[in-house]
Formats: C-alpha cells, structure tokens, sequence
C-alpha cells in the first residue's frame, strides 16, 4: 500500500499573524515526513502556486476551486482524487516521530480531538480511506452561505473542521480520533519540549512554528 501524504499552500495571509504561508513550509514538510514515514508514499500539495511548488521538485496539484482562507482544505475531498489512503497534515505541523501510527489501513476517517473541547473535532490532521467527495459536494453547492455560516461559529466548530464534522455526522459517519498522546497542542503540553510518544505537534494559535518565540520548536522547524 502507498500513502499520499498532503497539505495545502493557498496563497495570502494567515488569519492569525497575517503572515503568508511560503512554498518553504511545504519543502519543510516533506523532508519530515520523509524523515519519519518508512512506509511506501508519495508527497503532494494542493496549491495555486503550483509552479512555484513544481519547481521546488514537489508534486502539485491545482486547486480544484478558488476558495479562500481554510476553506480551500475542503478541496482535498473533491471527486477523483483522494480515496486511497491519505494522511493531511497543515503547513503548521511539526512532525517529531513516527508517522506510521496516523496511516489508515481501513476504509473510515480519522481526525484531531480538539485539545479544548472533547466532543468537538479539529482538522489540523486528518486520515482516511474511501470516497468523501460528498463533503465537498455539500460545500459546492451553496458554498458562499456556508462560509458565512460557520466563519460566525465560536470555537472548535468554526470554519472547515465545524463543517466536515457536520457533514460526516448528517451522513451518519463515524469519526476516528488520533491517540492524544501521538497528535499533541504545542500551548498545552508541549511548550518545552515534544512528549516521547508525540509523532506531531499541532499549533493553533500563537505562536507557529517558523516564528522564533516558539523556542525549541522553531530550531525543530528551522533546521528540517
């Protein structure tokens, strides 16, 4: 079995710290997880700076629609492309061990527990097997009300991750969690450094990884 590993550079400025995302978070990316998944898998990233990623040696794949901000992540389950298995991670992800764990081997979809809500899911890492092109469906056909709809939540339902955990739940999908002790908050447990059983450090919020009063996860990122 091969895996596709990906993640989306969407050109313009972080909501956070207004700051853009760079074909270098992508290139850092895909040195991690060539340095923690043995397992066979090919690394790609959907974009609309695709020659500016091609160019780098890294597989692009143009964005299917425009959609701006976290909403271009819905793209990934657009028909025709991802139904083997996938693990995404957010260009804000710092991988420091073992990916394999993540990697599904049957049909489903696994996703982050939020690191403050319990029943609540958070997308910052996802995995699956099969066809979900029905979420992007469900954002295609009305995709400006939904935007407004769920920019206006407060929260971990907010944005994209409130959407697809809706839509998985209107299906009557069950949705998987990462074991909390392989997907880990950086705020929460691991401002000083990665736990042992940590394989990723998520960051939501500030800071990110690229920004130097992240300490040791920005030498982590700096020098991938």
């Amino acid at each position: 079995m091969t895996v596709t590993v990906v993640c989306v550079l969407k050109s313009g400025k972080r909501f956070i710290d207004k700051q853009p995302y760079r074909v270098e978070h992508v290139t850092k990316l895909q040195r991690a997880v060539a340095r923690h998944l043995t397992m066979p898998h090919r690394f790609a990233c959907f974009t609309d700076m695709v020659d500016e990623v091609r160019n780098a040696g890294i597989t692009a794949i143009p964005l299917p629609t425009p959609w701006s901000g976290w909403w271009s992540k819905i793209n990934l389950f657009a028909p025709d492309f991802l139904t083997g298995s996938t693990l995404y991670m957010d260009l804000d992800t710092l991988v420091v061990g073992d990916l394999t764990p993540l990697i599904r081997t049957t049909p489903g979809i696994t996703m982050t527990k939020d690191f403050y809500g319990p029943d609540m899911m958070n997308s910052s890492t996802m995995a699956w097997m099969g066809d979900f092109c029905a979420i992007w469906h469900v954002f295609a056909d009305d995709s400006e009300r939904l935007q407004r709809r769920y920019d206006a939540r407060k929260g971990s339902l907010v944005g994209d991750q409130g959407f697809i955990h809706d839509v998985l739940r209107n299906m009557a999908c069950p949705i998987d969690t990462f074991d909390p002790t392989h997907v880990v908050s950086f705020k929460r447990h691991a401002l000083h450094a990665a736990p042992r059983d940590a394989r990723l450090v998520s960051f939501h919020g500030r800071p990110k990884p690229d920004d130097p009063a992240a300490g040791w996860a920005y030498e982590h990122w700096r020098n991938l």
